[in-house]
């Protein structure tokens, strides 16, 4: 199993986004624990688009994105074929984050309602087993974030902070996407302690647009 340490996740500025399109994750100031996919998909755009060249496998599917505008901003990942769609991030105004859960083997296409520039990076991550990360982990950051995968052995206890007032949720996802019940879930500022019985290969989740920090020890 892998192992690296993961320093916070915090955003760069927009300004700073928007000039190199995503962070750089190689930078020692910001390195997450991820296992990544080495052949990502790249979108960009000004205001509202339909993105049908989508490629899916099925499984785990992560999403980065940017928007630097003053009104809405929805992406929406739908599929016809599966019946099935999800929403990403549906906020107003500037915005960065990444999100993660599984899809189905089927096609599928990006909505995305702008008001502004924006840009998406698309993954699939396929990480074997020699890929998959050792606990115990600290995660922060102050966006919507993944990390991951980890190997999980059993009762495992986390321990949560956020310090915003809009929604924040933490769940781990299965080898695939599937997500779980949630860690923590909750609608203002709070610091709480839970434990999760798991096994295996795992995804972690966070929904949060404020400062947040996650630790899991084994």
């Amino acid at each position: 199993m892998k192992r690296r340490n993961l320093l916070q996740m915090s955003g760069l500025s927009l300004s700073l986004a928007i000039a190199g399109c995503f962070r750089d994750d190689s930078d020692e100031s910001e390195q997450r624990e991820v296992f990544e996919d080495p052949n990502p998909q790249l979108f960009d755009g000004e205001g509202p688009t339909i993105i049908e060249e989508v490629r899916n496998e099925g499984g785990f599917f992560a999403v980065e994105y940017l928007h630097d505008g003053d009104g809405d901003f929805t992406v929406e990942l739908r599929s016809e074929e599966a019946s099935h769609s999800l929403v990403l991030v549906d906020r107003e105004g500037a915005v960065e984050g990444r999100w993660a859960e599984g899809t189905y083997d089927a096609e599928y296409v990006i909505e995305v309602t702008a008001t502004g520039d924006w840009h998406l990076r698309v993954e699939q991550p396929r990480p074997s087993q020699e890929d998959v990360f050792s606990l115990p982990a600290s995660l922060s950051g102050e966006w919507p974030d993944y990390a991951g995968p980890y190997e999980f052995t059993g009762q495992t206890s986390i321990n949560a902070t956020y310090s915003g007032e809009g929604r924040f949720v933490a769940r781990i996802l299965g080898p695939h996407g599937n997500p779980r019940k949630p860690l923590f879930e909750t609608d203002s500022s709070f610091e709480g302690e839970t434990t999760e019985t798991y096994d295996g290969a795992g995804w972690v989740y966070i929904e949060a647009y404020d400062e947040w920090t996650l630790e899991i020890n084994r």
